[in-house]
């Protein structure tokens, strides 16, 4: 339960700073790029790249699962109220004690500003996934999870 809160914490600490970011500069704000890690927060750290970071966790049947899912944006082409973005990212996952992923992905975005300040993206792309412990390596496709 300490982790969490701990977490929790960090995940707020984080998000004011992004609400504190001067008006007309990097683009930040909370939301989220995976809905196996929905908690999440985009950070601006320059005129064409972001932080992506989000968290996630579920227990079930008595089986904790955590989620880490990072990346970083890179902005290829700005249409005013639409963003192209390139993300390579990374993906974490814990499921108990015994099964662990991580995986590498690389996303085409696409990030449609509705307001000044609030948008919607998309995003597709592709994965090479590794199961911890094993030899088994997957690639397989992202978006529409």
């Amino acid at each position: 339960m300490k982790r969490i809160a701990a977490l929790v914490a960090m995940w707020l600490l984080l998000a004011g700073q992004a609400f504190a970011m001067e008006k007309g500069g990097p683009k930040s704000g909370v939301g989220f790029h995976s809905t196996s890690a929905p908690v999440g927060l985009r950070l601006g750290i320059g005129e064409y790249y972001s932080l992506d970071l989000g968290l996630g966790y579920r227990s079930r049947d008595n089986q904790e699962k955590w989620t880490l899912d990072a990346g970083l944006p890179i902005e290829i082409k700005d249409l005013g109220s639409v963003r192209a973005i390139l993300r390579p990212g990374f993906l974490y996952r814990e499921i108990g004690d015994d099964f662990k992923t991580t995986a590498l992905t690389a996303e085409l975005e696409a990030e449609a500003f509705l307001t000044q300040d609030f948008s919607v993206s998309a995003a597709f792309g592709v994965a090479h996934e590794h199961v911890h412990g094993t030899d088994e390596d997957t690639i397989r496709t992202t978006g529409g999870e």
